[in-house]
């Protein structure tokens, strides 16, 4: 009997243990925010970058007059915009304010792709913060030309307002891959990063 109860005790021991763990992870996983990010395509003759933002999250910085007051925006966006009329104010904001320069060269980014806006809704503070994960990413490209013959180094920065962006930068290798055969590619390339304020 003792052996019985023993048994049971491990068990239902056993199953909290992971009950427990399971709503841990779970909770974990609720409150985790996704970040803005980048990625970045060095081609021959052209850069793109492909970011992928929090529209919901971007838009409301840009209407805080605290950011602006801190400096973190150069300008309040007015709440009373229509949906074109914001489309071009975030549109401008970044073509403009997103830096890039190739080989110590400065490029002027243009806007490739720029979504189509849903209104803000209007949310307490409390539930803007509860609800920050369900918040959706849109997607945003930019490109430029360039003349240089071979990509040493690039340089970007991108406008405060969005925040911490993780960045992939990406310099594509085209091969013909012919019927039957075997392609086998060497990847050497040392990355260099310097990160400034």
């Amino acid at each position: 009997m003792k052996t019985v109860l023993s048994f049971i005790s491990i068990f239902i021991f056993i199953f909290i243990f992971i009950f427990m763990l399971l709503i841990t992870i779970n909770q974990a996983q609720a409150h985790s925010l996704k970040e803005n990010s980048a990625q970045i395509i060095m081609r021959d003759g052209q850069v793109e970058i492909r970011l992928s933002v929090n529209m919901a999250r971007w838009q409301s910085l840009l209407q805080n007059n605290q950011a602006w007051l801190l400096g973190d925006i150069p300008q309040v966006m007015p709440k009373h915009l229509t949906k074109a009329q914001q489309g071009i104010f975030l549109s401008e904001l970044i073509s403009q304010n997103t830096q890039v320069s190739i080989n110590d060269r400065v490029l002027k980014m243009g806007i490739l792709y720029f979504p189509e806006l849903t209104p803000i809704k209007n949310k307490s503070e409390n539930e803007s913060k509860d609800n920050h994960h369900h918040d959706t990413f849109s997607e945003i490209v930019l490109t430029a030309q360039h003349q240089q013959g071979h990509v040493n180094h690039i340089s970007l920065a991108l406008p405060k307002s969005l925040g911490n962006v993780h960045s992939r930068f990406v310099q594509p290798s085209y091969r013909l891959l012919k019927a039957g055969s075997k392609t086998q590619i060497s990847f050497k390339r040392h990355l260099m990063a310097n990160t400034k304020p």
